[in-house]
């Protein structure tokens, strides 16, 4: 039988006063860590992207009704993603509006 193999490996120890802080989440304000715009982008593609994904799961196991509902619902996945996150994006807008002299899109 082969001998086993053993392994040391040593981890670093950090001490407890060299460890951060625990952020407080109302200290930290969104504009400070992503402009704004980004920050809307970035909402609009995660529901654009969760949208399309479930529709099109959803519409794959239920093709024969997709395709008998495609006259009323007239659209796709993708058509049905894009109008979400337009929808969201607007949301975004009245929620947090853009700061004075800032351009709206």
């Amino acid at each position: 039988m082969a001998p086993a193999l053993e392994i040391d490996i040593a981890l670093p120890i950090t001490p407890a006063a060299t460890v951060p802080a625990a952020v407080d989440a109302d200290s930290v304000s969104t504009t400070s860590l992503m402009p704004r715009a980004t920050m809307r982008c970035l909402v609009q593609f995660q529901v654009f992207l969760v949208v399309f994904v479930e529709l099109g799961s959803v519409f794959l196991e239920h093709e024969d009704a997709v395709d008998k509902a495609t006259l009323f619902i007239g659209g796709s996945a993708l058509q049905a993603a894009w109008i979400c996150s337009i929808v969201v994006g607007k949301a975004f807008d009245k929620l947090y509006p853009p700061p004075e002299g800032e351009v709206g899109e």
